[in-house]
């Protein structure tokens, strides 16, 4: 399933993802485990071999290898990861990363050319397409579309929504969107307000797949839940006063003396 994070600034969102991918310090309220086994890695590398790989808005971080092409780009992860174990061949490895860039429709503006060179849709394709091909276990999404324009953002959630199906992932993600999240997701958990953010609510989306944007902007049900989301952050949280810290609570007289 997708399941859908959603909340107001500061409800601590991408920190959770980051626990997910284990690059979060340990914590005394508790462990995350992945098929029973504990999540915390030392580097990226260890995440992707046990599994999880990520993608996020920001392409400087777990992002792009700038100096390489979009092949290179897209196969270094799966052939590290194995290449070891002699599971492929470079030769399979390179014609696989070409099917992912026909499925993504990445314009590669020519097999030698690096891949700042593309547009930023066309980046984040590549992006998505190099974590797919390590065939993750779980997927984390962190504002993976926030920076694209419309038109590309549709396109690319279609994409998404129809590679999950057919590899069958389970997926995490955080977006601000509203629209996005109902669009995407199975489940959307709605988080309180931070600093000590907890779960407030969990919606489920009962919409049938595949979705299909045009298709859905006049259906009911997803209205309703689009409105389920937004009267959560809108009206419920908006009325929720965040408990001053000591250092923020006025001083009597008595301290200020």
């Amino acid at each position: 399933e997708v399941v859908g994070f959603a909340g107001l600034m500061g409800a601590g969102r991408t920190e959770l993802l980051e626990c997910l991918f284990g690059a979060s310090p340990e914590s005394p309220m508790g462990t995350i485990e992945l098929n029973g086994f504990p999540v915390k890695f030392d580097h990226p590398e260890e995440a992707l071999h046990s599994g999880i790989a990520m993608v996020t808005e920001d392409r400087k971080r777990f992002g792009l290898f700038t100096t390489m092409n979009v092949r290179e780009h897209i196969t270094l992860s799966s052939l590290d990861q194995t290449s070891r174990a002699g599971m492929i061949s470079a030769a399979r490895e390179n014609a696989a990363a070409g099917e992912s860039i026909k499925s993504l429709q990445v314009k590669t503006a020519g097999s030698s050319a690096p891949i700042t060179s593309l547009s930023g849709g066309n980046q984040q394709k590549c992006i998505i397409a190099r974590a797919l091909r390590t065939e993750p276990k779980l997927l984390l999404l962190d504002e993976p579309f926030g920076a694209l324009d419309a038109l590309t953002r549709g396109n690319l959630q279609e994409k998404l929504m129809q590679i999950c199906n057919e590899h069958q992932l389970t997926a995490v993600m955080v977006t601000h969107d509203v629209d996005e999240a109902v669009l995407l997701s199975d489940k959307i958990v709605m988080m309180t307000n931070g600093p000590a953010a907890t779960i407030g609510e969990v919606l489920e989306v009962n919409l049938p797949r595949p979705r299909e944007h045009v298709a859905l902007a006049d259906d009911v049900q997803y209205q309703k839940c689009r409105q389920a989301v937004l009267k959560f952050l809108y009206e419920k949280q908006s009325k929720v006063e965040i408990p001053a810290s000591k250092e923020d609570k006025p001083k009597t007289a008595a301290q200020t003396a």
